[in-house]
């Protein structure tokens, strides 16, 4: 989760009401269990904002309306040029090469901005982060958040998660020479 919090009292430049908090959520938990987390945390007299709603009950029997931000999923393309050397590149190469970036898309948080530099280090290594990825000659990567990719980086807001599939992930092998 990310919160953000208003003090003022007037609405701030991110459409934030006074006096008000906005949590956004990440992740796969129930509805009534982050309305009911938020509610728990915020003080008396501040209001939730966010674009989803629902209500809690308190211990008094009193209902109230809690608000919240779900993160906004920003589908990440990949394209990975790989220069291997054939005589040592192993035969699951491709497969430890998807992990590698796969793994890195697992780390991703709301507001990480998606970088080809990182992703190439990540195939340098391939899926096994103890020891690098044999046969690996060159890396070239461009991504984006359309098909075909063709930027060295993606600007990831802060109510967004960058998303990686396997889907949206090409790898492209050529043979090459030390």
């Amino acid at each position: 989760v990310v919160v953000y919090e208003n003090f003022s009292m007037v609405t701030d430049g991110d459409g934030l009401p006074a006096k008000s908090v906005e949590v956004v959520v990440d992740g796969t938990a129930a509805a009534a269990d982050i309305r009911e987390a938020i509610f728990g945390s915020v003080a008396a007299g501040i209001e939730t904002y966010g674009t989803s709603s629902g209500t809690v009950t308190d211990s008094q029997g009193i209902v109230h309306t809690v608000k919240y931000s779900p993160a906004t999923d920003l589908n990440i393309w990949i394209t990975a040029t790989v220069t291997k050397d054939p005589d040592f590149f192993p035969l699951d190469g491709e497969d430890q090469i998807e992990t590698a970036i796969l793994d890195y898309g697992s780390s991703m948080v709301m507001g990480k901005d998606v970088k080809a530099s990182a992703i190439v280090a990540r195939v340098f290594r391939g899926g096994y982060p103890s020891m690098p990825l044999e046969g690996v000659l060159d890396v070239t990567v461009v991504v984006g958040t359309s098909y075909p990719p063709g930027s060295s980086s993606v600007t990831v807001t802060p109510r967004q998660l960058a998303v990686f599939d396997s889907v949206r992930i090409s790898i492209v092998l050529a043979d090459g020479s030390p």
